[in-house]
């Protein structure tokens, strides 16, 4: 044994700092796994663990006991209540929890899973319960009795849980801020309307549904939640003129198919909720105007992230986004260019991430001055753009800080492939889907940092190909390639 390790072994202080370093959850393990002395400072530092099999639970309810964070949403396997009363007597100190996996529903998990978590837990004050089928009403109001300081509920498709859920328990949440609801569920639009009438301690509120109505929801919310900051939504059909009461806003994401009167809606909001940093409005059968984003604009002197669906957006609104110098993420889908609104209107900006999925008539010229005063960018996605060509691609190489990158369903070819390779160094994600003009699988082996790869419908991807691939491509984690010539 080495000098250095006699030192770091006989000062507990010097080896926290060392495990402090670790990364990797793997490399957590490892070093758990040295010996004794290693395993407590380990355990020490560990506060969160994602457990991606059951048969694990056993093994890490020893080396790290003192965790506050368990999540069980990766596992691929089904969880039992057998499994739930180990880890909620071995992990004695959880105070947040998520269970439920969108690939493998969680059919044997029983009322009696939550009534071990709301006697042994009582700290809790998150929990994510994520497609549960077998959920019931009677389980929530257990859990909200045994866990008093909930502060965050996230449930998605748990199709038993109905409106007593949220009046026997979900609203009667004292510290209750965070309230996520999504996919499939028994509520009634009078049910979720009891939310914003009984939770009046929320900052944060997310619906999203595909045909249940929100109206008298968002109506109690605006009328009762004085503290709501930010609001989320992903539902069929919505009229948030009434959301123009509340005051305090800092995010307003919605997703919708139908939007009465959205200009109306947009700019009554901005107007009461000057402080907004982050707007994201996606509605393609009514989408936003000009005018509206030039009140977002004159509104919103702190705003970060703009996210709209711009099929009707003019280089008129783009100038305008010059004077918004504190936005950094912007995406605009759909947008058509007549040839230099882009050039014009984002040149003056300091953004971070980019998107322009679906551009139409983009022109080399107009991308190539874009990521010449983007130094910064980190994301780009360009996905389904039109009106590029090669050379437009090739200019990408100057955005050095580029960590993600979409050119899906785009003519990107081996050249400026090549040139995007050889100068962007600390690429982690890149989708290529269906790109037909690249033939050389080696290109994208020079992505040596890649974390994540797309590569579903290439004509190119072979069984040598993905050798190649994967002999250059050492860090990925995951990998994508449906519909391609790779064989089983």
């Amino acid at each position: 044994m080495g000098p250095s390790l006699l030192t770091a072994l006989e000062d507990f202080n010097i080896l926290s700092h060392i495990v402090s370093l670790l990364v990797s959850s793997q490399d957590l393990v490892s070093a758990s796994s040295v010996n004794k002395l290693w395993n407590e400072s380990v355990s020490f530092k560990t506060r969160r663990i994602s457990i991606k099999s059951r048969a694990l639970l056993n093994r890490f309810s020893r080396l790290f006991p003192n965790i506050k964070e368990l999540n069980l949403d990766q596992c691929c396997d089904k969880i039992e209540d057998s499994d739930i009363d180990f880890a909620s007597f071995y992990f004695k100190f959880v105070e947040s929890l998520s269970i439920g996996h969108p690939d493998s529903h969680q059919t044997l998990i029983s009322d009696h899973s939550f009534d071990f978590i709301a006697s042994r837990w009582p700290n809790l004050n998150q929990i994510g319960l994520f497609f549960i089928p077998n959920l019931s009403d009677k389980a929530i109001i257990s859990l909200v009795e045994g866990c008093p300081l909930l502060q965050s509920i996230s449930l998605q498709n748990c199709v038993n849980l109905g409106d007593e859920s949220i009046n026997g328990g979900i609203a009667k949440c004292k510290y209750l801020q965070e309230l996520s609801l999504r996919g499939k569920f028994n509520f009634t639009p009078t049910g979720l309307s009891l939310i914003g009438q009984k939770c009046a301690t929320l900052h944060r509120i997310c619906f999203e549904f595909s045909s249940l109505d929100i109206g008298l929801a968002i109506a109690s919310i605006s009328h009762s939640c004085s503290r709501m900051q930010e609001i989320s939504l992903k539902v069929r059909n919505v009229d948030l003129r009434d959301a123009a009461r509340i005051t305090t806003l800092t995010s307003l994401r919605v997703e919708t198919d139908q939007w009465p009167q959205l200009d109306e809606a947009v700019v009554s909001i901005v107007q009461s909720n000057r402080n907004l940093k982050e707007i994201m409005i996606m509605n393609q059968h009514q989408p936003i105007s000009d005018m509206a984003v030039i009140e977002i604009i004159r509104s919103c002197h702190m705003l970060v992230k703009l996210h709209i669906h711009a099929t009707r957006l003019t280089g008129v609104s783009l100038q305008c986004l010059m004077d918004c110098k504190s936005i950094r993420s912007l995406t605009l889908v759909h947008f058509k260019s007549s040839g230099q609104e882009i050039s014009l209107g984002l040149c003056g900006l300091d953004l971070t991430h980019l998107s322009m999925r679906s551009g139409r008539g983009i022109r080399d010229i107009e991308l190539q001055m874009l990521v010449q005063g983007s130094k910064n960018l980190e994301l780009l996605d360009l996905s389904g753009c039109n009106g590029l060509s090669p050379i437009g691609f090739s200019a990408i190489s100057s955005c050095t800080n580029l960590h993600f990158l979409n050119l899906s369903f785009t003519k990107v070819d081996n050249l400026s492939l090549m040139a995007i390779a050889n100068n962007i160094k600390s690429l982690k994600r890149l989708s290529l889907v269906k790109c037909e003009s690249i033939s050389d699988a080696g290109i994208v082996a020079r992505f040596s940092t890649l974390e994540s790869l797309n590569l579903d419908e290439c004509p190119w991807v072979s069984d040598e190909g993905l050798s190649t691939i994967s002999q250059g491509c050492r860090r990925s984690a995951h990998l994508s390639l449906g519909f391609t010539r790779i064989t089983d």
